[in-house]
């Protein structure tokens, strides 16, 4: 019973000097302009998706109301460089809110927003943006994107007259430019209650998103599967 209890003595004392050491925190690095009292930044995109790498670089994503109105913003700065670059403006309509960031391949990211009331997805590479791809063909929100080489996926909630729908469309990169390859929704049957929140992750063995579900009078999680073959999901599952 004593050699126990010294072995949890030391496992106890151990184990918070292992943990302390994986991780080394860095001065905060500021980013976009100082604060500045009812102006607000928000990180509040589907799936939380806001900070992303990519090669030598890093970028974060985030919407503010500094210019008036709610737009989207990129900050991005080599892993090196101890300041982020002067802050780009991604939106370029009325109102524009919950972005989201994915990393590609060669210094490249992928930004998604919504803006008026659709939802948008750009390039960013070293400092340039590509232009803007509209993602939806009707009312839309709450998109987020994934990559897996050497394409890139998003999704995204629509709302028709027939009710709502998540979407998936599959792009390739190609010189700072994005080509639709497919779009395909997860389920044939629009919905009548809200579906929220989709995220979406990808490898080498498919697609899997996950989302908040009304369809059952109260709040579920689904998700569905998609092989890498294909855009074709399986039945919503209960996670």
């Amino acid at each position: 019973m004593k050699a126990f209890l010294t072995l949890l003595g030391l496992a106890i004392f151990i184990q918070p000097a292992l943990v302390s050491a994986r991780w080394n925190f860095s001065e905060r690095v500021a980013l976009g302009n100082a604060a500045t009292p009812g102006v607000f930044h928000h990180l509040d995109g589907a799936g939380r998706k806001h900070v992303a790498v990519s090669g030598d670089w890093v970028a974060v994503i985030w919407e503010d109301d500094h210019s008036s109105s709610p737009q989207i913003y990129v900050a991005y700065k080599t892993l090196q460089q101890s300041r982020f670059a002067k802050a780009l403006t991604v939106s370029d309509g009325e109102e524009a809110y919950e972005p989201s960031i994915t990393g590609l391949a060669n210094d490249q990211f992928a930004l998604a927003w919504e803006q008026d009331g659709t939802v948008y997805l750009r390039l960013l590479q070293q400092g340039k943006l590509s232009a803007p791809v509209k993602l939806s063909t009707a009312s839309a929100s709450h998109v987020s994107v994934a990559y897996s080489e050497p394409h890139l996926y998003a999704v995204w909630r629509e709302h028709a007259k027939s009710g709502w729908t998540l979407k998936v469309a599959m792009f390739a990169s190609e010189n700072n430019q994005l080509r639709l390859i497919s779009t395909r929704p997860i389920e044939a049957r629009a919905q009548k209650k809200p579906l929220l929140y989709p995220t979406i992750a990808a490898s080498a063995g498919g697609l899997c998103v996950a989302w908040e579900d009304r369809r059952y009078g109260h709040t579920r999680l689904l998700y569905s599967h998609s092989d890498p073959e294909d855009l074709g999901f399986s039945a919503p599952v209960n996670l």
